[in-house]
Order: structure tokens, then C-alpha cells, then sequence
């Protein structure tokens, strides 16, 4: 996903905080039981959502 030092996490808790809807994992818990999530169409909207 990339070079260390290419500062991906400070990015990836920045845009936590911008967005309300985005959540951050990391270590143990990105690969538990439970986090899994799919991006979905709405049909009538058309806009983009996580389904979980």
C-alpha cells in the first residue's frame, strides 16, 4: 500500500475527522469478527454508501 514513512495513517485519521461516516482500524481490530463492509448504490439516490 505504499513506502513507509509516506505518512498514509496521519492521512487516513485526517479524513476520519473531515468525514463522519468513515471509520478507522488498524491492527488487531482491522481483521476481527464484525468489520466488514461493502460499498453500495442506492437505486433511487444513486448515491454511494457502506453497507455492513
Amino acid at each position: 500500500m505504499g513506502d513507509p514513512g509516506e505518512a498514509k495513517r496521519k492521512l487516513l485519521q485526517l479524513i476520519t475527522t473531515v468525514s463522519p461516516r468513515d471509520i478507522h482500524a488498524t491492527g488487531k481490530g482491522s481483521c476481527g469478527v464484525g468489520l466488514t463492509a461493502a460499498v453500495v448504490r442506492e437505486q433511487i439516490t444513486k448515491e454511494m454508501k457502506a453497507a455492513r
